[in-house]
């Protein structure tokens, strides 16, 4: 699902104009909201990202599109607050199937930061135990070759 970022000019009408256009080619707005920094812009969420791209493109707005990340958080208070944070880095990084094969993959999710009840998680050095889960033959061998996320770490400093 994408997000289109519309710059419009300060003047009455602007919005009205972008959100007609759209909706005359039959495309619903799920969500707006209007910003005015610098500049006066929308951003919006609709119902055809392809037809509001050209739409947009059509009327020589100048617009961004990003991709969004929808997330369902609990009902109860304090849940935007509980927060991780990633990057994903690019590479050549290795990992393991469920049959325990090596393969690889060209990109890689890190956790940067975790925030529960607002309060940042401190970052450890290990990763924390977890004595429920056993491991098999095949993962503690993995882990004795060295095949561990601070491996992971050392060797994709430099990529």
């Amino acid at each position: 699902m994408q997000e289109f970022n519309v710059s419009l000019t300060d003047k009455p009408g602007e919005l009205a104009a972008v959100a007609s256009a759209v909706g005359d080619r039959g495309i619903n707005i799920l969500g707006c909201v209007g910003m005015g920094r610098s500049t006066a812009s929308v951003t919006m969420v609709t119902s055809d990202e392809e037809a509001t791209a050209k739409v947009l493109t059509e009327m020589g707005r100048d617009f961004e599109a990003n991709e969004l990340i929808m997330t369902t958080l609990p009902n109860k208070p304090g849940a935007l607050a509980d927060v991780a944070l990633f990057r994903i880095e690019s590479g050549v990084f290795p990992f393991y199937d469920v049959c325990m094969n090596q393969r690889t993959g060209n990109k890689l999710v890190r956790n940067t930061l975790t925030i529960i009840n607002g309060l940042e998680l401190p970052v450890t050095s290990d990763p924390p135990k977890a004595p429920w889960i056993e491991l098999n033959d095949d993962q503690r061998e993995l882990i004795e070759r060295g095949h561990t996320p601070q491996a992971l770490d050392a060797d994709s400093i430099g990529k």
